[in-house]
């Protein structure tokens, strides 16, 4: 009984050469459109309660109420800080082991081009 001669050179099915590598390249591009899409919307974020802030000093100030006027102050000074905090920590998660992959960082700086460049307001 004669069994069949292998190569030693096929792959089992779904695991062609490269599959792997194109796999980890689809799961890097994913992760910088997502980690992108998490960046535009803390910088939606830091802007809307940067100008909520700033809104009401402006009424404070005119009311002439300088103590709470400077509280406002230094909200708005802490406010870039907290929505950062917020964002590293979620993108620690998200990235979780990708963190230091180059490419990565390169595909999330484009993803977040094209989201900035659809906005009006900058």
């Amino acid at each position: 009984m004669n069994e069949p001669q292998h190569s030693g050179t096929a792959q089992p099915a779904g695991n062609a050469p490269g599959e792997g590598a194109a796999l980890q390249q689809s799961k890097i591009r994913q992760l910088a459109r997502t980690a992108a899409a998490a960046i535009h919307e803390a910088f939606d974020d830091y802007h809307s309660e940067f100008k909520a802030v700033t809104r009401r000093a402006q009424e404070r100030f005119e009311r002439r109420e300088w103590s709470k006027w400077q509280d406002d102050a230094v909200e708005r000074l802490e406010i870039r800080e907290q929505v950062l905090h917020r964002l590293v920590a979620g993108l620690r998660i998200m990235l979780d082991g990708y963190a230091d992959n180059h490419g990565l960082w390169v595909g999330i700086k484009e993803a977040y081009a094209r989201l900035i460049n659809q906005r009006r307001d900058v």
